[in-house]
Formats: structure tokens, C-alpha cells, sequence
């Protein structure tokens, strides 16, 4: 059978290059194992300095107090926000690979700086170049992998993506608890140092990974996308060509709509952008201000006002909430493609809510006392809530915004929701130290409580999107090709077809 490149040339011309590989899983595997070293690195890093902050000496290296060990996990968002207002168009410009190779050596050299540190301005500058690699990373990796897998597994296989952050959790539970006990600074160095393996092999793994098709499409490089396509969808021509002639109807559509006009400005000037930077808002605040912050960053914190002081106890359990996790989190992307992301998050926040209620009803009650049973109870409650967390939420973070946007504003909108993202984790770095400090167990029936109004969110403002090609999905916002050709077959029925009027009717 002729591949779709061979049916226009007639030759074996091949415009890829020869280190992408030519089967369709052996693609989407290296594509997805490149795309996976952020999160990897994320969740070791996230990890790592939940139980390096309950290690003496490297308290009493960096001299952190309850004042400034916010700072101590704030500053990675710090450089996060440096970098957001140049993503959109980093990734639009030189591509998504390009994007992933930058924000890797930012990786690296951030982590160098930090496990080399000898003063903590010095430790919280290669925290802060850290950041700028893994916002990067985060606004671009998913997108890649997005737009080259095929729409029936593209739930499974891009919720993984982030699903690797309790890889990466695992990893740094296991390290740090075998380096706990070396009687010098090389007890929280060493994990540090590690955390360099995900971002070498990231390195290794771009040199056989091709650019986005859709990417290439938006810049007239259509052969070298049809290649992709056609590795992806097995060599079937006419699903191919199909999915060519989609992608090219969306970017007239989007054309259409928006003719010149500036990205950012794109997406305040219709009520489908709207509702889409809305529904990124609301997953901002599901991930991070639901709870999940404190059950990764201060679940030393946390075992503390359970009762559980021992530090070997507090890392055991550290390891075996991270290998729960991310089961949770894999069954999750499983159910993805078959009960829907709505569904699934509507599940996930409820239990959210249930468990975080009775955690500090049970913190309340045996925090400080000699009830073991009491004490694991609180443990385990934390434990439910963390899979109820991961099974939607885990991996929905990468899935859903590189699905609800449309091609032409899919970057920006990516880097919009890092920016709602790490904002969020900024705000609650800073505040829970001081708000679990002070309020105790009101903290967790306070968390409980405001998680309520999320769900009302998702059940009327979210869109489904299971089992949909990304053009597609536009349709269900209202400005996608349907609804231009609709508003189009109007106009010409009625005598005229001026782009402006239909640009206007799609932002009304």
C-alpha cells in the first residue's frame, strides 16, 4: 500500500528524519517517554523537598524558619512566571521541540546551581532557573504529544504525561530515604543530583522525536506532517488526508474569525475564549488550591499533627503514598476514554471534599495523642484523598488544556494555564505554613469546605471532550468549522459573504 507522502511523488521520498521511528507505537513511544521527563522531574523535585525540609541538617544548613520556608518551595514559581509571557511565542515560533530542548537546559542548570548551593540566595536563583524549564517544559511537552496521538487514545496517552509525576515521587521518596542517614550535607545533595537523570534522557530522546503535524501544517510544511499522519494512523491514506483537510478547515476557520489579530487579544474577544479561560481558571483551582499542595509539599507537616514524629516513619510513608498515587493516577487515564473528564472530575473533587472533612475531624481529635489507631487513622484519610486527587486531576492537568483550545491559540492558551497554574501554587506556598500553623485541624474543614463551589463549576461550565479529533472540539465552544460554514451558508443564502460579519457573528 502507498504511504500519503508516496501518493502525491510517487517515490519513497522520506522528508523526516531517519532517527524518527517508522512504526506507530515506537512514535508515540518515544514521543510520550520525551514528554514525560518534566513531570518525572517535577514530582521527584515536589518529593524530594517534602522530606528534605524534615532532614535537621539541612535546616540547620540554609538556617529556614516557619517565615522563610515558604520561599524555600515559592521560588520554582517565581521562575515560572519569568518565562510565561515568552511561551506562546517560543512554541509558535521554532516549534515544540525547540521549546522542550530550551526549557531541559534550563532544567539542568538550575539543578546544578541548587546541589552545589553554599548559601540559600544561591539555592533559591537555581530554584528560580529550574522553574523557568519546567513551566516551559509544561506548556509545551503536552501540547507535542496532543497533537501527534490519535484521538481514541489521546485520554490515556496524554494523561500519563502528568500521571509520571508519582514516577518521579516515587523515585525521590526511595533516594531520600537511603540517603536520610549520612551524617553529612550530602544527605540532601545527592537527591538533588539525581534529579538530573530524567532531564539527560529527555536529551537523548528528542533526537528521534519529530515537530507537531499541526505545527508543521501552520507553517506550509505539509509533507513533513502527512509523514507524521501517516506513521501514526498506519499508513491508512484516506484517514490521513482526512485529518489533513480538518486541520487546514480549523486554521481557515480560525483565520476567519480572528484574521490578523494579536493571540493574547484572541483570547478575551469571544465568549467561546471566554469559557475556555474560565474552565482553565477553574482546573488552576481544582489542582492546586483544592488541597493537593499540602498533601506534597507538607505532608511532613501533616503526619506531625497526626502524631507521627518518627522520621524513618515519615519517609516510609512517603514512598507508599507515592506508589498509591500513582496506581490511582494510571487508572485514572485508563477510565479517561471511557467515562469522560467531567464525569471523572465531578467523582474525584467529591471525594476530594468527603475526605479532607473527616482528616480534620480525626486531626482534631488524636493530633498529639498516644492513640496510634487514631493517629494512622488521620494517615489514612490523607491517603484517600491523595488518590481521589490523582485519579482525575493527576493527569487532567496536561490532558485538558491541550485539548479545548483551538490550533492557532493552543500555545497561548497553554501558557495562560501555567500562569493561573503556578499562581495558584505560589499563593498556597506561601500562605499554608502559616495557615496550618495557625489553624490546625480548622485548616482541613476549611480546605473541605471551599472545594464545594468547584463542583458546580465543572458540572455546567466544563466540555466534554472524550473521543473527539482537537478540531473537533472547537465545535462544542461554538466557534468551530461547523459553525463558520453554518454561519457562512447564511450569509450566502442571503445574497453575501463578508468575513467580517462572520467573524462578528462567532464573537457575539
Amino acid at each position: 500500500m502507498k504511504t500519503a507522502s508516496d501518493s502525491e511523488s510517487g517515490t519513497q521520498t522520506r522528508h523526516l528524519s531517519k532517527l524518527v521511528p517508522n512504526s506507530k507505537w515506537g512514535l508515540l513511544i518515544i514521543a510520550w517517554i520525551t514528554a514525560i521527563a518534566n513531570p518525572t522531574s517535577g514530582g521527584y523535585e515536589a518529593s524530594m523537598m517534602g522530606t528534605v525540609v524534615g532532614l535537621d541538617i539541612y535546616v540547620d544548613y540554609f538556617g529556614l524558619t516557619t517565615s522563610n520556608s515558604g520561599l524555600n518551595n515559592a521560588s520554582i514559581f517565581m521562575g515560572a512566571f519569568a518565562i510565561i509571557p515568552f511561551v506562546q511565542v517560543l512554541a509558535d515560533k521554532y516549534g515544540r521541540r525547540f521549546c522542550i530542548f530550551f526549557a531541559t537546559t534550563f532544567m539542568v542548570i538550575g539543578v546544578i546551581v541548587q546541589s552545589t548551593s553554599h548559601k540559600y540566595a544561591q539555592f533559591i536563583v537555581g530554584r528560580v532557573i529550574a522553574g523557568v524549564g519546567n513551566c516551559l517544559m509544561n506548556a509545551t511537552a503536552p501540547a507535542l504529544v496532543s497533537e501527534i496521538v490519535a484521538e481514541e487514545i489521546r485520554g490515556a496517552v496524554v494523561g500519563t504525561f502528568h500521571s509520571c509525576f508519582y514516577v518521579g515521587s516515587l523515585i525521590a521518596a526511595g533516594v531520600t530515604y537511603g540517603t536520610r542517614n549520612i551524617d553529612s550535607n550530602w544527605c540532601w545533595r545527592a537527591p538533588m543530583v539525581v534529579q538530573l537523570a530524567p532531564a539527560l534522557l529527555c536529551y537523548i530522546c528528542l533526537a528521534f522525536v519529530p515537530e507537531s503535524p499541526r505545527w508543521l501544517v501552520s507553517k506550509g510544511r505539509e509533507t513533513e506532517a502527512k509523514e507524521i499522519w501517516d506513521i501514526v494512523y498506519e499508513h491508512d491514506e484516506l484517514r490521513v488526508e482526512r485529518v489533513l483537510g480538518e486541520v487546514y478547515e480549523s486554521l481557515h476557520a480560525e483565520t476567519t474569525i480572528y484574521n490578523d489579530a494579536n493571540i493574547w487579544k484572541e483570547l478575551v474577544s469571544s465568549k467561546a475564549n471566554l469559557r475556555r479561560l474560565f474552565i482553565m481558571l477553574s482546573l488552576a483551582w481544582c489542582g492546586e488550591l483544592s488541597g493537593s499542595s499540602v498533601a506534597t509539599y507538607y505532608i511532613t507537616t501533616i503526619l506531625e499533627q497526626a502524631g507521627v514524629t518518627d522520621v524513618n516513619t515519615q519517609l516510609q510513608i512517603a514512598i507508599i503514598r507515592s506508589a498509591f498515587c500513582l496506581v490511582c493516577a494510571g487508572f485514572g487515564c485508563y477510565t479517561f476514554d471511557i467515562i469522560g473528564r467531567r464525569i471523572q472530575a465531578l467523582i474525584s473533587m467529591g471525594g476530594e471534599v468527603v475526605c479532607l472533612l473527616i482528616l480534620g475531624g480525626l486531626v482534631k481529635q488524636f493530633g498529639g495523642s498516644t492513640n496510634t489507631s487514631g493517629q494512622y487513622g488521620a494517615v489514612a484519610m490523607m491517603f484517600i484523598f491523595s488518590g481521589f486527587y490523582s485519579y482525575c486531576f493527576t493527569p487532567l492537568l496536561c490532558l485538558y488544556p491541550s485539548e479545548i483550545f483551538p490550533n492557532r491559540t493552543r500555545a497561548a492558551g497553554l501558557a495562560f494555564f501555567q500562569f493561573a497554574d503556578y499562581g495558584c501554587a505560589l499563593f498556597t506556598t506561601f500562605i499554608l505554613p502559616i495557615a496550618m500553623s495557625n489553624l490546625g485541624w480548622k485548616f482541613y474543614i476549611l480546605n473541605g469546605s471551599y472545594n464545594i463551589v468547584f463542583l458546580p463549576c465543572i458540572y455546567f461550565f466544563w466540555a466534554e471532550t472524550r473521543g473527539l479529533q482537537l478540531e473537533m472540539v472547537a465545535d462544542l465552544f461554538g466557534d468551530g468549522v461547523d459553525r463558520v460554514h453554518e454561519i457562512e451558508g447564511d450569509h450566502t443564502a442571503s445574497g453575501s459573504v463578508e468575513v467580517i460579519d462572520v467573524a462578528n457573528e462567532l464573537k457575539a
